[in-house]
């Protein structure tokens, strides 16, 4: 009674403990639900802060060319600045008894000549104006406007002396201006220069009298037509500064914007205005760097705590992961353990009945019934022995399952962290896809401005083009014969490879039959030895054994113990002798192993990280070497168009190998020549190869300036004149310094540096500017600068 007591109380035991068990595991549920949500959510999350950082950082790289180009911009308008003040203070183009006078004046002298400056001074307008002011006035720019005569009196009387030729005028004396002929509504005329001119009210009569009779007039060709109508009344001025006089004089020629004291000051006051926008705009576009910087570096903050979030979410749902199997598997034991308590107790409730039974009836036989009695006592023991055995064999399947549910939760974490790489690379994928439809956009303008070019060149080449048909006819022959034997090639390569992989085949099938046969070889030799040992330590025959069918469950429990045997007979025989002093040489290797074990973990997952990091650098060289190439790819072939005037160009890399390490070839078709190498080319078509593609370098990443040592020395004057068209097109962002014997080249600058020697063993540099050289090759020494000898 008291066994089936306990029976009964083991039984309810475990139902209780599965019941426990079940709500854990319903709990865990609930857990592992709420954090797939969290899950999900940081995931967007993570998605949106990514596009939003690399969003922020298109944005940041934006504002950084656009602030470059500011700088560049408000650099060279201060420069300009810098030397038309210069040029302001030192009175540049000034006569100089004028000067002298002005300088005189502005020191405190004269108070009471009524000097109030020149002429040129009291003028406003705007910069094209200006110039025609310049053009119309001439010398008369230069007058000293006086409220009285008193600065004429002192001069004739010699108080002042004068170097050179001095004109004044007395505003308050002038006479009034004599009715002029009013030609506006003439076809062709502009407006009359005075009324395009802002000045002081008080001056107003000096202007009218030195302008009035200037009028501006659209075109050279009209001023002849109004001159002739009006003979010796009108000064006509064109806006491209064409000046024909009262006395049929005509003043044509590029103007002198340095020399123009009206256009000077006029300039200079426009570069001021300029220059104090462009350094509002650069103040607002560091401040919008900063507040982009601020948002991307909030941008990554918030990311970093999310990607924390989302991996602790995934380690914890991991670990729940591995509780909730934990528990499934103790429902699985308990649920077993039940079933069979409860099949020993009805066979115990069953022996119970059939001892009730016998004691009924052999009541007498009391010797018999303890005979049966040590029976069941013994019975009871062999069960309990049993028993003892059977947990023990459990309790090993239990650690065996522990060890792979550890190594299940290991597994899972690996592809949380595969899965995180893949969403990596994912957003890597989004990114070059958004790359290459950016660089498609960029391919597809090419390609329209590609195709209007070869029409203009289609249309201008027509009849070159009837020349060349015969020779395009056999180049499409040769070009169709060598597709052909492309095709070939591409054939027998497919059959090479087809008859590889079928002798690849062939020789894995090969190796299967060669394993099987070994197998089977090893299989008769286990079951002769089987044989011999049943026969030496059983004495039994295979061949005269009635075998029966044995289930599956038996076979198998027949080689786990046969397994168990073998192995414990193992090590029953490999114990020898005891050795007191093994437990402490374990204990010491066991520490060693540990320790060990723990580095060679640490060095492992150092590797992988190394691995992992260099893996990343790669991907980041070869994609940031590709997007450069391809940018300086699709330059040179613009550059070299340009340079060549037509022709094609390409920059390949070698096919096959990693990018990093491929070769780059560069194939070239200069105008009326096939696609060759570049080493195929003449000497000055190599020369221009090779300016084009370091000029499609530098336009890549162009610098403030640079400089070119004689690069035009192979190049003849044709070449030359489209090498310097090149060159102009970077003058919007960067200068160039020169080194040149070519008189073309030079003629193309806008300031020269010679270094002459005029004396033995003594050298001079010398510079000049285009602007300072006067129509009959003079040299203003004003405006040249002649360093010492060097």
């Amino acid at each position: 009674m008291e066994q089936f007591e306990d029976f009964e109380r083991a039984i309810a035991d475990k139902a209780t403990t599965a019941a426990g068990i079940k709500r854990d595991l319903l709990d865990l549920q609930v857990i592992e639900e709420a954090l797939g949500h969290s899950i999900h959510d940081l995931e967007t999350e993570e998605e949106t802060l990514r596009r939003e950082g690399l969003r922020q950082k298109q944005l940041l790289t934006r504002r950084q060319q656009n602030l470059t180009q500011l700088n560049e911009r408000l650099t060279a308008k201060r420069e300009r600045e810098s030397i038309l003040a210069e040029l302001e203070q030192q009175r540049e183009g000034v006569n100089g008894a004028v000067s002298q006078l002005l300088g005189e004046a502005d020191g405190g002298a004269h108070q009471d000549l009524g000097i109030i400056g020149l002429v040129a001074d009291l003028v406003q307008a705007d910069y094209d104006t200006a110039r025609l002011i310049d053009i119309a006035l001439g010398d008369r720019a230069q007058l000293v406007v006086t409220s009285n005569d008193h600065l004429l009196t002192q001069i004739s009387n010699g108080t002042i002396s004068l170097k050179t030729r001095l004109g004044v005028i007395n505003f308050k004396a002038l006479a009034a201006a004599e009715t002029q002929i009013d030609i506006s509504d003439s076809p062709g005329v502009i407006g009359r220069l005075d009324q395009a001119v802002q000045i002081d009210s008080a001056y107003s009569n000096l202007l009218t009298v030195l302008l009035s009779n200037t009028w501006i007039v659209d075109n050279l060709a009209t001023a002849h037509s109004l001159a002739k109508r009006y003979l010796g009344r009108l000064r006509l001025i064109t806006p491209q500064a064409e000046l024909l006089d009262c006395n049929g004089a005509v003043c044509v020629g590029p103007p002198d914007n340095c020399t123009g004291l009206v256009s000077r000051r006029m300039e200079l006051r426009g570069l001021q205005q300029d220059i104090y926008v462009l350094t509002a705009q650069t103040s607002d576009h560091r401040a919008e760097l900063t507040r982009i910087e601020n948002n991307q570096s909030d941008l990554n903050t918030r990311l970093d705590e999310t990607v924390a979030q989302l991996n602790s979410d995934r380690q914890a749902i991991v670990k729940h992961h591995i509780t909730a199997d934990g528990y499934e598997a103790q429902l699985t034991q308990l649920a077993d353990e039940g079933f069979e308590l409860d099949g020993r107790r009805r066979s115990l409730r069953a022996q119970q009945q059939v001892n009730k039974t016998s004691l009924t009836h052999q009541s007498t036989a009391l010797d018999d019934l303890q005979t049966t009695h040590n029976q069941h006592i013994v019975a009871v023991q062999e069960f309990q022995q049993t028993a003892q055995r059977l947990d023990k064999e459990h309790q090993t399947i239990l650690n065996r399952i522990t060890n792979l549910r550890v190594t299940l939760g290991k597994t899972e974490q690996q592809c949380t962290a595969l899965q995180t790489q893949l969403d990596q690379f994912a957003l890597d994928h989004e990114e070059r896809t958004a790359a290459c439809h950016e660089q498609t956009e960029l391919l597809r303008d090419a390609t329209t401005n590609a195709t209007q070019s070869r029409m203009q060149i289609l249309s201008g080449t027509s009849a070159l083009a009837e020349l060349y048909l015969a020779k395009d006819t056999h180049r499409a022959i040769s070009q169709e014969l060598r597709e052909q034997v492309t095709e070939c090639e591409q054939q027998r390569r497919q059959i090479t490879n087809s008859l590889a992989s079928t002798q690849a085949a062939m020789e894995k099938v090969t190796k299967e039959k060669h394993e099987r046969e070994l197998n089977s070889r090893e299989l008769r030799l286990e079951r002769r030895a089987l044989q011999d040992r049943l026969r030496e330590d059983y004495g039994i025959e295979i061949a005269n054994l009635h075998v029966e069918h044995e289930t599956e469950a038996e076979i198998e429990q027949r080689e786990q113990v046969e397994e168990e045997i073998t192995t414990l007979r193992s090590k029953i025989n490999n114990i020898g002798a005891v050795n007191m002093e093994a437990l402490g040489e374990l204990n010491d290797l066991e520490s060693r192993f540990d320790v060990l074990s723990a580095q060679f973990n640490d060095l492992t997952n150092a590797k992988d990280t190394l691995e992992r990091i260099i893996q990343r650098i790669n991907a980041d060289s070869r994609r940031l070497f590709l997007e450069t190439l391809e940018q300086i790819r699709i330059n040179f072939q613009a550059l070299y168009r340009q340079a060549f005037g037509g022709g094609q160009a390409d920059i390949i890399l070698e096919e096959g190998v990693d990018v990093l390490e491929a070769g780059v070839e560069i194939i070239t078709s200069p105008p009326g020549k096939p696609l060759i190498s570049i080493s195929l080319l003449s000497g000055g078509e190599k020369a221009l190869t090779a300016v084009s593609l370091l000029l499609a370098i530098f336009q890549f990443r162009p610098s403030p300036f640079c400089i070119l040592d004689e690069v035009d020395a192979p190049f003849d004057e044709a070449n030359i004149g489209r090498f310097i068209n090149v060159l102009k097109g970077f003058l919007d962002w960067s200068r160039f310094i020169i080194v040149t014997h070519s008189k073309k080249t030079m003629t193309a600058a806008d300031t020269l540096f010679g270094v002459t020697m005029q004396e033995s063993g003594v050298s001079k540099q010398v510079s000049v500017r285009f602007e300072d050289v006067a129509e009959d090759g003079s040299i203003t020494l004003g405006h040249s600068n002649v360093p010492k000898a060097a």
